[in-house]
């Protein structure tokens, strides 16, 4: 089972997002800032995918990306934004906020069948339809 660590300011926002991703079947861990985020990518459990927002409270998502990377190679990363403006860094997908449920769950399962050597960056725009 895959591991997804979701990382987002807003409570109600985050609270969804994992619960459809552990409703596809991924073992979700979640946090609220870049400093829980990092506390769990040092856990020795196997971390997969980290959704995160790209701003993020004093450590935006692309920081928190570059050094989830550094300290675990092989993570890979979907950015998520409400912002029309804010993905120029991305080294991954962008998902723009709103984004439908089944998006979020098929962007994170195309990622995890890209191969480490490659990084790719796409958006996706469709509307938030969460149940």
């Amino acid at each position: 089972m895959s591991r997804v660590l979701v990382v987002e300011d807003d409570d109600e926002l985050r609270r969804m997002m994992v619960d459809i991703l552990a409703e596809a079947g991924f073992d979700v861990a979640q946090a609220g800032d870049h400093r829980e985020a990092l506390q769990i990518v040092e856990d020795t459990k196997p971390l997969d995918v980290i959704v995160t927002d790209i701003l993020l409270p004093r450590v935006n998502g692309f920081a928190l990306a570059r050094i989830a990377g550094a300290k675990r190679a092989e993570i890979k990363v979907v950015y998520v934004t409400g912002s029309i403006d804010s993905a120029d860094e991305a080294i991954g997908p962008v998902l723009h906020k709103p984004f439908a449920a089944e998006v979020l769950v098929r962007t994170v399962r195309e990622v995890l069948a890209i191969s480490p050597q490659k990084n790719r960056t796409e958006t996706c725009d469709h509307e938030l339809s969460f149940p």
